[in-house]
């Protein structure tokens, strides 16, 4: 078992992600404007040294809410999204990424 005090590395990050933005060209030469919903995200990194300090072993989890990302034109101009006024283009939800790594410095 490890005790607390042997992990060198712990972050965790919260954020939420504002409101972006992006110009597409459409087919009437007019410009559509797709904005994002703002979803908070959320990443855990946790990492230890291994074999004398040498080797590092990261366990990373991404996007741990897994939040829908909603991609829509705002209609009625208030700049926030509104279910049922505003026009949604995307809905995706991008999936929670875990990834375990090992690093060696020679």
């Amino acid at each position: 078992l490890c005790s607390a005090n042997s992990f060198r590395r712990l972050f965790l990050v919260f954020a939420r992600l504002h409101q972006l933005c992006r110009v597409a060209p459409s087919i009437s030469r007019r410009a559509v404007s797709d904005k994002e919903n703002p979803r908070p995200v959320m990443d855990f990194q946790i990492g230890k040294k291994i074999l004398k300090t040498k080797g590092e072993l990261r366990l990373n989890v991404a996007d741990i809410f897994n939040t829908q990302a909603i991609f829509y034109n705002d209609l009625d101009g208030n700049k926030k999204y509104n279910e049922g006024k505003d026009a949604f283009a995307i809905k995706r939800t991008y999936g929670t990424n875990v990834s375990l790594t090992f690093g060696y410095n020679f």
